[in-house]
């Protein structure tokens, strides 16, 4: 008897579970994407279904994320903007539109990216759980005092003024540093940027901090050497915190050296890009370690914050006077610092000072690490010289 008891408590069992889930509250999440970071939104959605189910405690409410791609979308369509009218807050997995922010204050819910912005950004629904500009700046200064620059060339694209701006404005505070700022590299334009390159070339400096996504990296030194810039005693140093990976001989440039998060976890890390693998056999992008760590603690920042609002009587109020017009959803304005989402937005930074799987504003530099960039021929033949 003992033996049917169990199975049939069992099926009881699951379907009670089942039958509890069907009834919770839905917290729905919007997640922007597109064709490159689908790998990363299939670590978001895993971590969604797999994992803030097992460590939240949210009882009558599930969180569920919402993706949409922004592949040939303008951000700031009715279309676009419905899709999320039931969303407390935005994930920004696909980090080069810059109407992202403008739509996130459009619906007054928090936007959490998962590439750096600044300290005091305009944007006030906006943040990320990455080290800030500043941040990585003083980590900058660390490796040009670790290798005794004293000038700089500091070299930028179009995507990266405003961070290049930001060190520019750092160094010439330091008198033993003498940076001088670049002309912008224009990538879509060829011509422009070797012009830009040759501007380099002729200033005659040989300690470069440049400032440009990983992967314009490969573009870049491929035009350095189309104008000439080939000298063994040139020194570069890349800002972006993903150059040192996911391979670590990719882009194969001699000389140069870059900056990498600090994983608190890498076993995790690791099991979070092998998750990813499917999307990028499809074309996605792959991501360095530490990318993939940001997004599982972006999730899990975003869930913890959310299930601190749903344990108090006003957040559940809140919650559910939250309207959802799809035909109009831009919200009502409200008092500096009284609505919904500027409350979300001071849980969720809250939260966002604990991290998980990344260290909290730590960055590998010369104290802990740097990662070199080996040589790799059939990348970018660059002229065989010193290591550094």
């Amino acid at each position: 008897m003992w033996k049917s008891f169990v199975p049939a408590f069992l099926h009881a069992f699951f379907l009670l579970a089942l039958t509890s889930q069907d009834k919770a509250t839905l917290i729905k999440i919007g997640a922007l994407y597109n064709k490159d970071t689908e790998s990363l939104k299939s670590v978001l959605e895993d971590v969604f279904r797999n994992e803030l189910p097992r460590i939240l405690k949210t009882y009558d409410y599930r969180l569920v994320l919402t993706p949409l791609s922004v592949d040939g979308k303008d951000l700031l369509s009715k279309d676009v903007a419905s899709n999320f009218s039931s969303v407390f807050s935005i994930i920004d997995l696909a980090c080069n539109d810059e109407k992202a922010f403008a739509l996130s204050s459009l619906l007054q819910v928090p936007l959490i990216k998962v590439d750096a912005i600044e300290d005091e950004t305009s944007h006030k629904y906006a943040m990320s759980i990455r080290p800030s500009y500043r941040v990585v700046s003083k980590a900058l200064f660390d490796v040009m005092k670790f290798y005794s620059f004293n000038r700089v060339a500091v070299v930028y694209d179009a995507r990266k003024s405003r961070q290049a701006s930001v060190f520019y404005a750092s160094a010439r505070k330091w008198t033993q540093y003498n940076a001088e700022m670049m002309p912008e590299l224009p990538l879509d334009n060829k011509y422009k940027l070797r012009e830009a390159l040759t501007s380099l070339l002729k200033s005659h400096i040989k300690q470069v901090i440049l400032f440009s996504d990983q992967r314009d990296l490969t573009k870049i030194m491929n035009e350095a050497l189309f104008v000439g810039i080939n000298d063994k005693d040139l020194k570069w140093i890349a800002s972006d915190l993903e150059v040192a990976g996911p391979n670590k001989t990719y882009p194969a440039i001699l000389g140069m050296v870059g900056l990498s998060l600090h994983l608190s976890n890498e076993i995790a890390a690791k099991d979070y890009e092998k998750r990813a693998s499917e999307a990028i056999q499809r074309g996605a992008l792959d991501y360095s370690l530490a990318m993939y760590a940001a997004v599982y603690d972006t999730a899990v920042v975003v869930g913890k914050a959310m299930e601190t609002i749903l344990m108090s009587p006003e957040g559940r109020k809140m919650i559910h006077s939250y309207g959802n017009d799809v035909n109009c959803p831009l919200r009502s304005m409200v008092k500096e610092g009284e609505g919904l989402g500027q409350r979300i937005l001071h849980e969720l930074r809250k939260v966002g000072e604990i991290r998980i799987l990344l260290s909290p504003d730590v960055i590998n530099t010369p104290k802990t690490i740097v990662h070199e960039l080996r040589i790799r021929q059939n990348t970018v033949p660059y002229p065989q010289g010193r290591t550094w």
